[in-house]
C-alpha cells in the first residue's frame, strides 16, 4: 500500500518547480521591495563620493542634497513599512544628530 500525497489544484497547468505564495507572503515581499527602494536611493549618497539628489517636494521647492535626513523629510512616503524606517531614521537624527542614512542602509 503506497502513501498518496494530495496534489495542489491545477498542478498540471504550471511548469515543474513552481511555487505558490499566499497573500501574506506577497505582502511581505512587497514590504521588502519598498524598503529596498528607499535604501537604494539613500545608499548612493553615502561617503565622500556620494551623489547629490535633486528633490522637488509637494509644494514645488527644489532641494539639491546628499543628506539623508533632508531627503526623507521632504519625501511624501505612504508605504507603512517605509514609514517605520523613516521614523527610525528621524529618531537617530534627534538622538545623535547624524548617521540617518546608515540606519536606513543597515535596516535592509
Amino acid at each position: 500500500m503506497s502513501l498518496r500525497l494530495p496534489s495542489a489544484p491545477n498542478a498540471g497547468l504550471f511548469k515543474q518547480g513552481y511555487q505558490t505564495s499566499t497573500n501574506l507572503d506577497g505582502a511581505i515581499n512587497r514590504n521588502i521591495q519598498a524598503c529596498k527602494e528607499i535604501t537604494n536611493m539613500i545608499s548612493t549618497s553615502i561617503g565622500p563620493c556620494g551623489k547629490n539628489k535633486i528633490i522637488v517636494n509637494s509644494i514645488g521647492r527644489v532641494f539639491n542634497t546628499n543628506d539623508a535626513a533632508t531627503m526623507i523629510k521632504e519625501l511624501d512616503v505612504i508605504h507603512p513599512a517605509v514609514k517605520v524606517l523613516i521614523m527610525n531614521s528621524q529618531q537617530q537624527e534627534q538622538e545623535m544628530g547624524d548617521n540617518t542614512n546608515y540606519v536606513l542602509v543597515l535596516a535592509v
